[in-house]
């Protein structure tokens, strides 16, 4: 600019002397100067931030209110755009997030977008459809499913969401049948000639399907984005991302709290990683974030490749849906899945979410139905699953390749043909001939329990081509090594293990009988001693080990088995302390021990809405549970009993205790000389038994009682003695007294 005026004044320029025309650029630039000071300048695009924003909302998680208090205080002097990074389940915690959305009803000269990462569903989808631009992740779903619960309150929470989707929808200019039709199942919803939602359905788009396009124009979302970088390029906005409440997808951390300790890894880079995916790791949701941080160090460090090695029955749905969307489905390293022998339900759905699929040579894969450990689900809760699981499993066999045919049969049991009823008339397709005990056949009705059967395949079927589908396997192979010589995979294989804290919950949740045994004994320990030692802190440091270790394995959601376990003890020692044979202290503090501990090694039941139920534990771990606590206690109590039966009479007790200080002397008691050592024992013990004295600690039951002017260190017979309670002397075994209360006696 300055050039230029320069330009403009250079015939003038050529007249005046040299002092004149520097004197007239300093003016020219001071005043310039003084115009930028006093007329405010708008800060360029560049220099503003993209703030990203994440809305998470199920599986026991919602951050919808400190995501509403970031909205608020935006500044659209400093924010070039708000990114929504959503990933919602189900319709809980609806409140919040009408927040989020009139927070973005009051936002002005700050474009905003929606990036669903995996679900965006019910609330989740309205609040995507609040932004002004949506994008998603490849193996993503946005919709909305059946409105659980039935009369006036269904009415009225369908009432309430289906006005605000159609406020939601003309304040964005978007069409109102649309957003409308993901609670109301009596629109039908079409795009072009295909049809997206049929009538009896609620609106569920897979990510594939929201951005076709038709006349120029996208049905839902503007494209497909892998993470929020890649939505910034592509809808062209520029200034620095900004992370609030959302990690950097990519700034891998590599090291997280429970990797803090943790040993030197293998570098991934080149490699082959092995994931083993056994029996049990797909019911434990630490096992899950393992898995995920692997796969994340495989991407990060730019893996050869990595095969997930699968021999499991199933496990937790919503965890298996978060580790297929929001890892598997976006990573770019080659991803195989290899059948050895089964995957069977969320095993099989794991499968659907690698780039390729390989069967051992005896193996099978599906049958992948949602259910409860408590049975099948109810007919409304089903239909609100499926309406979630499907599409989105659908939507992760796309985006790698697979016929998303495969999701639907794994999951959605399939009627033989012409089992439908027609009315109550008995059609043909009514009736199946059935074989008689005599041989002949008959005709019968269909079963009113007939649900009809799951797709499972065998290795030899799953490498032929099912109905309509490709075939849904690559191929079989014998073994890993054979796996990767078809796909010539040349780098080394590592096979990921846990390390850190992780390796240590394993470890803790694998020995927990051990752990509680020797804390109860080391526990027991203390209590037959005076004073607080070093039994004291032993068993208190393994209890916490016990529950540091359940935690870091995921299965504490708090801590308020903890303080359960700790108001348990408090109970105990109220018990001893102030009122000593009383009982009730004692025992409730002791179930509140049982209840901590149980809780603690049980899993619990993930809820239809995805979230983790507090109170339900899981029936097998419950099993598991009860048998490790059995182990414990009942070996504590047997060896504690065969200890204070056979520990005294043991050289080893013997050398720890001067014998002879067993007997006292003083002139009360007759003289003890001896004329032999076993003369003399004899002697003392004897006149020993029957001796009345006060106890002058605690007998719990060791401690110790004066007897006249002696003190000695006695034990009772089983009963718990408060101090200066009055006892009788009933047993000697060497250097073993045993006492009792004194008859008539006040204790």
């Amino acid at each position: 600019m300055l050039a230029s005026i320069r330009n403009d004044l250079s015939p003038r320029f050529s007249h005046m002397t040299t002092p004149m025309r520097q004197l007239l650029l300093l003016l020219l630039v001071s005043g310039m100067a003084w115009a930028q000071e006093i007329v405010p300048q708008s800060p360029s695009t560049a220099s503003k931030e993209i703030v990203v924003v994440n809305v998470t909302n199920g599986l026991n998680k919602s951050n919808a209110k400190e995501a509403f208090e970031i909205i608020e205080e935006l500044d659209p002097n400093q924010t070039a755009a708000l990114i929504l990074q959503i990933h919602c389940l189900m319709d809980t915690n609806w409140d919040e997030i009408n927040l989020i959305m009139g927070g973005l009803g009051q936002l002005e000269g700050i474009p905003t977008y929606a990036f669903v990462d995996s679900m965006a569903v019910d609330a989740g989808a309205l609040l995507a459809f609040s932004t002004d631009t949506i994008y998603m992740a490849p193996a993503s779903i946005i919709g909305g499913s059946p409105i659980l619960g039935d009369g006036n309150m269904k009415a009225k929470m369908e009432s309430f969401n289906l006005a605000t989707a159609r406020a939601v929808a003309m304040s964005k200019g978007r069409d109102p049948k649309l957003v409308e039709a993901i609670w109301n199942e009596d629109l039908e919803v079409t795009w072009g000639e295909k049809i997206i939602s049929k009538k009896g359905d609620t609106l569920m788009v897979e990510a594939q399907d929201a951005v076709s396009e038709q006349e120029g124009k996208r049905f839902i979302a503007e494209g497909l984005a892998r993470d929020v970088y890649a939505l910034k390029e592509m809808a062209g906005l520029e200034g620095t991302l900004r992370f609030t409440n959302a990690d950097d997808p990519r700034a891998y951390l590599k090291d997280s709290p429970l990797d803090s300790v943790k040993m030197r890894e293998t570098s991934f880079q080149d490699r082959v990683v092995v994931i083993e995916i056994g029996k049990n790791d797909l019911v434990n949701s630490a096992r899950f974030d393992y898995m995920r941080r692997v796969l994340e160090r495989a991407e990060h460090e730019k893996a050869q490749a990595v095969i997930l090695d699968l021999n499991t029955p199933g496990g937790l749905a919503w965890h298996t849906g978060e580790l297929m969307m929001r890892t598997l489905g976006k990573m770019e390293t080659p991803t195989y899945a290899y059948v050895n022998p089964s995957a069977v339900s969320a095993g099989a759905l794991i499968a659907l979410a690698t780039d390729k699929i390989y069967m051992s040579p005896v193996s099978a894969i599906g049958a992948a139905a949602v259910v409860t450990p408590f049975g099948d689900l109810s007919d409304d809760v089903s239909r609100k699953i499926n309406a979630i699981l499907v599409p989105l499993c659908r939507s992760v066999a796309r985006a790698n390749g697979h016929d998303p045919l495969y999701a639907t049969k794994f999951m959605i049991p399939e009627k033989a043909e012409g089992e439908e009823k027609s009315g109550d008339s008995l059609e043909e397709t009514d009736l199946v001939v059935e074989e008689q005990d005599d041989g002949t056949y008959r005709l019968k009705k269909k079963k009113e329990g007939d649900v009809g059967d799951l797709l499972s395949l065998a290795a030899t079927e799953a490498v032929d081509p099912w109905r309509e589908a490709a075939p849904l396997a690559a191929g079989i192979a014998k073994s890993l090594e054979e796996l990767m010589e078809k796909e010539s995979l040349d780098g080394e294989v590592v096979l990921a293990e846990p390390l850190g804290f992780e390796l240590l919950a394993q470890w803790v949740t694998r020995f927990s009988a051990i752990i509680l045994l020797v804390a109860f004994l080391a526990a027991q320990a203390e209590l037959r001693m005076p004073g607080f030692g070093v039994f004291g802190f032993l068993s208190l440091g393994l209890f916490a080990l016990f529950f540091f270790g359940h935690y870091a394995a995921g299965k504490l959601i708090g801590f308020e088995m903890v303080a359960l376990f700790v108001l348990g003890i408090v109970l105990i020692i109220v018990e001893f302390v102030f009122f000593p044979g009383t009982l009730v202290s004692g025992l409730l503090g002791f179930v509140c021990i049982l209840v901590a501990l149980i809780y603690t090694m049980a899993d619990g039941v993930v809820l239809p809405s995805g979230e983790l139920s507090p109170w339900k534990l899981d029936g097998n771990s419950v099993g598991d549970a009860l048998w490790n606590l059995t182990v414990a206690l009942g070996g504590a109590v047997i060896i504690g009993i065969l200890t204070a039966r056979f520990f005294p009479e043991s050289p080893l007790f013997k050398r720890l205790v001067l014998q002879s200080a067993s007997a006292p002397a003083g002139p009360s008691l007759p003289d003890l000389a001896p004329q032999t050592e076993s003369t003399s024992i004899e002697r003392a013990e004897s006149s020993l038994i029957g001796r009345r004295g006060e106890a002058l600690t605690p007998l719990r039951p060791a401690g110790t009682a004066m007897f006249g002017n002696d003190v000695l260190d006695v034990v009772s017979d089983g009963e718990y003695l408060a101090k200066g309670a009055a006892v009788e002397v009933t047993t000697v075994e060497g250097s073993r007294v045993v006492v009792k209360p004194r008859p008539g006696a006040n204790s």
